[in-house]
C-alpha cells in the first residue's frame, strides 16, 4: 500500500489522503460495492476489464479518504509502458531495437493513467463532492507516481461534465 495525505494549505480547500490498493484489497471495502453507481457502468466494469483486458496493464485503485478517514471516492486506474516508438517507421523501429539490446526501457516511458482502460472515465463519489475529491487527488497524485516510478501520468478520457472538478490540476502544473 502507497499512501500520501494532504494537508491544508493556501491552495488546497479539502483535506484527506490517498492510498493505492490492488483490486483484491479495494473489493473489501464497503464502498466499493456503490462505487460508480449513478453512472450507466459501475464498478463491475472495472472488474470487467481487468479480468479481460490484459495487454500489459497494472490495474490499480486511488482510495481517496477525507479528513476523518472516512473513504470519499475510488478512482481506478493503471500503469502501462509507452513504446514512444509505436508509430514509427521500420527503419527506426530496428535502429531502436539495436539500442534497446543493450538499454531496454530505451524510449519506453512508465504511464500512470487515471480513468478507465476500456473507455471514458468518471469521477467517483457525490456530485457535489467531486471538486474536493479531485482536489485530494491532485496534491498527491504526484508523489503517489514518482513512488510507482511513473514520471507521466495522464487523466484518460474524461467527459467535458467534469472540466471544473478537475481544473485543480491545471493548479497544480499539470
Amino acid at each position: 500500500m502507497i499512501g500520501a495525505s494532504v494537508r491544508s494549505s493556501p491552495r488546497a480547500a479539502a483535506r484527506g489522503s490517498v492510498v493505492i490498493l490492488s483490486r483484491a484489497e479495494v473489493v473489501r471495502l464497503p464502498h466499493w460495492q456503490g462505487a460508480f453507481a449513478g453512472e450507466r457502468k459501475d464498478h463491475r466494469l472495472y472488474e470487467l476489464i481487468e479480468d479481460t483486458i490484459h495487454q500489459g496493464f497494472d490495474y490499480r485503485y486511488f482510495v481517496i479518504r477525507d479528513d476523518r478517514g472516512e473513504v470519499r471516492a475510488i478512482q481506478p486506474f493503471f500503469i502501462v509502458d509507452q513504446d514512444l516508438c509505436a508509430g514509427t517507421g521500420r527503419h527506426v523501429r530496428s535502429v531502436v531495437g539495436l539500442v534497446r539490446r543493450l538499454w531496454p526501457r530505451f524510449l519506453r516511458l512508465r504511464t500512470l493513467m487515471v480513468g478507465c482502460a476500456g473507455g471514458e472515465a468518471h469521477l467517483d463519489g457525490q456530485e457535489q463532492s467531486h471538486s474536493a475529491t479531485a482536489e485530494i487527488l491532485a496534491v498527491s497524485i504526484t508523489r503517489l507516481a514518482r513512488d510507482l516510478k511513473a514520471p507521466l501520468i495522464v487523466l484518460k478520457e474524461f467527459p467535458a461534465q467534469y472540466r471544473d472538478p478537475l481544473q485543480c490540476f491545471v493548479r497544480h502544473a499539470f
